[in-house]
Order: structure tokens, then sequence, then C-alpha cells
């Protein structure tokens, strides 16, 4: 995934599958109203030779300053959309002052380190592992506890904030709705949430924000889609993208449409559900010692 900041409208490239990364790029852009193109290298589309001329790898991260730049990483893509259309949108996603901003920050660097690793190695395993890589049950076992433990800290937080990082909705939240939107909506690692009443409020809370619900829906097509190709079902298709709408301002009256030709040759990632489980009793967390905010902060490792 990368995106090119210097044209008038932002333009964000994607591989398929649709991965979390890409995701949370688009729930930005949809907080703070900013129209954008979304491109599928998959479909036909290439990268410009200005994009592949400032990287060796198209998904190291890159800023060069002046008009030509762009940036792969998406956390930075969400700090530089953010920073850059600060007039529009939701205007608390970076904070309102610098203490807000510090706080920020520190959650966003507790979710990169260690939030994101096992709770992805969870959502891999879930939602885009294929039949034919095999599951390691000692790592998934591993991840579910280091998991568990920062969600300990994660409750305790939101125990005193309606928010992680203060009263407000910012990118602390938005940076983990898409490992969150698999585990939080499955029968396997739901009770993860469940079990934890605030964090159950406030996935609740944060997954109802018409920003997310507009990036689930294009989710949702990317899957019927690709099912639909995998079938032999459909040759061809258009994207719709969905108007660009805030939870503060009026709905647009104008939508985004994305020519997307598909043919029979584009290489598609098999998707593999999650195997059926008898509903359960979600199980209370295990009484493991807590870490704390400044441990994890710190990178030291979850007890196990």
């Amino acid at each position: 995934m990368a995106a090119l900041p210097g044209a008038s409208t932002l333009k964000l490239y994607y591989g398929k599958p649709m991965l979390p990364d890409v995701s949370r790029v688009l729930a930005c852009l949809y907080e703070k109203d900013v129209k954008f193109e979304l491109i599928d290298m998959y479909e036909g589309q290439h990268m410009p030779y200005e994009f592949l001329s400032l990287q060796a790898f198209t998904r190291a991260p890159v800023t060069v300053p002046h008009l030509t730049s762009c940036v792969a990483e998406s956390r930075a893509l969400c700090r530089y959309i953010s920073a850059k259309y600060a007039d529009r949108g939701n205007s608390y996603l970076l904070g309102r002052d610098i203490l807000e901003r510090a706080s920020i920050e520190q959650w966003l660097k507790l979710e990169e380190h260690n939030f994101h690793p096992p709770s992805w190695e969870l959502v891999f395993h879930l939602a885009f592992a294929t039949p034919m890589v095999d599951p390691d049950p000692d790592l998934i076992t591993r991840s579910e506890r280091r998991l568990a433990s920062v969600l300990d800290v994660y409750d305790q937080r939101l125990s005193e904030n309606e928010f992680l990082a203060g009263d407000k909705f910012t990118l602390a939240d938005l940076s983990h709705l898409p490992n969150s939107h698999y585990l939080a909506t499955s029968r396997q690692w739901r009770h993860l949430f469940d079990v934890r009443k605030n964090m159950r409020r406030w996935w609740e809370s944060i997954s109802k924000r018409r920003s997310w619900t507009n990036v689930v829906e294009i989710l949702t097509e990317v899957e019927v889609l690709k099912e639909q190709i995998a079938a032999g079902e459909e040759n061809t298709t258009t994207l719709h993208l969905l108007p660009f709408t805030s939870h503060r301002t009026p709905p647009s009256t104008t939508g985004y449409v994305l020519p997307a030709p598909v043919t029979q040759s584009i290489e598609v990632v098999p998707y593999s559900p999650p195997q059926s489980q008898p509903e359960s009793t979600p199980s209370p967390p295990q009484t493991t010692p807590q870490a704390s905010v400044g441990e994890l902060l710190h990178c030291r490792p979850p007890i196990e």
C-alpha cells in the first residue's frame, strides 16, 4: 500500500487481499472527509514511474519533500492526513494541544508494538490464511495470551476514559479498528472483548462510526467479488466507492465510482472462513499478573 499526496486527489494504491493497513487509512480518509482515489494494482492499474523511482521496495516507507512524495506506512499516512487536512472532518484525531498529542502518540506506540503483533497473528489465521498454510497451534496460543494481557491494560484505561487517549475519538482508537474488527466479530476470539466490559463498550462505540461502516462495506464488496472470481461467476465489475460522509457533516450528495475491470487471470488469495464452532459462554480472563501502561511502552513482553 502507498499513497501519492502531491496531487489534488490523494491516490491510494493497494493490493489484494485488502489488508488491515489499507482499512486503517480508509477510515482516516473518511473521518477527515478527504477526496481520494482507490486504485487496485491487481486490476490492471500500475504505480506510476514517479512512485517507483522513489523506492526500491513498494512497501517501504518513503517521504520526499516538495510536490513529488509518497508515503507507504499506514500509521504515517494517518498522521499525514490528519495534519494536512486539519480543518476538515474530525478535528480531534491528533488532539487539541501538545499534551493530548503526546497521549495519542503513546497509545499509537502501544498499538503498533504491543497490540498489533499478537492480534495480527490471530487475524491472519482467521481471515487471510489459505488452506495451504498449516496453523501453528503454539503460536496461536501464545498470541492469544499476549493479546489478553494487553487488553487487560486497555480495559483498565477504558474504565477511566471513554476513549483510549481521553474523551474524544482520535487516531489512538482509529488505529485499532482493522484488527479489532476481525477479532471482535469472530466466534473464535470475540470472547477477548466480551469478558472485558469496557473493551466491549469501546468497541461497540468506535465500530459504529460512519467512517468505519463505510470501510466495512468496501471490505464486504471486495470479499464478495473475490468469491465470485474464484467461482468463475463474474468477468467484469465496477467497484463503487461510498460517498465521503462524516458523523459531523451532512451526507455528501456525490458518490465516487472507480471502474475496476476484472479478468479470470487475476491472482486471488482463496478465502478460508473460520470453522463453525458451537456457541459457548465466554470464559473469564486468565488471572495472570497484568502489565502496566509503562511496561508496555518499554516494550516489555507480557508475563505468560
